[in-house]
């Protein structure tokens, strides 16, 4: 499909009421640790949401990033997701993996958890410390539109803060 034809069909959903902005989906944290590393496991609870799955399921690839900083600490990845009209296939950035379903819901499963997501060490960090999240939507090798519209403009983002290495458990 011509990326014209996908954005007068994706500007006119908005436009028209058909895929109204929503509020981005909530986002829900966990940090975890072993011996030496912290990391963060990140779920976005209600994705896609029917416009975001639309666009999917109209040809276009969706990615989801996430960035996430506690303290010194920052770690980035991604997960696309891709309909052929057979199968979904999603990317991970972590592992390189892709993985193929022919489930919608098990394809949005995948794009919407990060778990064991490593920060880094956590010699030296402070308390309290306090895990920063936020997830964006793109459309890779679309630059010129924009999905975020779906969420208005607003990125998943959410915050959490333990007073204590104690308050972790391990992973």
């Amino acid at each position: 499909m011509g990326s014209w034809f996908k954005s007068v069909i994706l500007g006119l959903g908005v436009l028209l009421g058909l895929a109204p902005a929503r509020e981005p989906p909530v986002m829900e944290l966990r940090l975890q640790r072993d011996s030496a590393t912290l990391y963060a496991g990140v779920e976005l609870a209600g994705l896609p949401g029917d416009e975001l799955g639309a666009l999917v399921r109209s040809s276009f690839t969706v990615r989801l990033e996430l960035s996430a900083r506690a303290g010194s600490l920052e770690a980035r990845a991604w997960r696309e997701i891709a309909f052929d009209g057979f199968s979904y296939t999603v990317t991970v950035s972590e592992t390189g993996g892709r993985h193929r379903t022919a489930s919608p819901e098990a394809a949005w499963a995948i794009v919407s958890r990060f778990r064991g997501l490593p920060l880094g060490t956590m010699a030296g960090q402070d308390f309290p410390l306090t895990l920063r999240c936020k997830a964006v939507l793109s459309l890779p090798g679309d630059d010129e539109y924009d999905p975020m519209l779906f969420w208005a403009y607003k990125p998943s983002a959410a915050l959490l803060t333990v007073d204590s290495l104690g308050e972790i458990p391990y992973y």
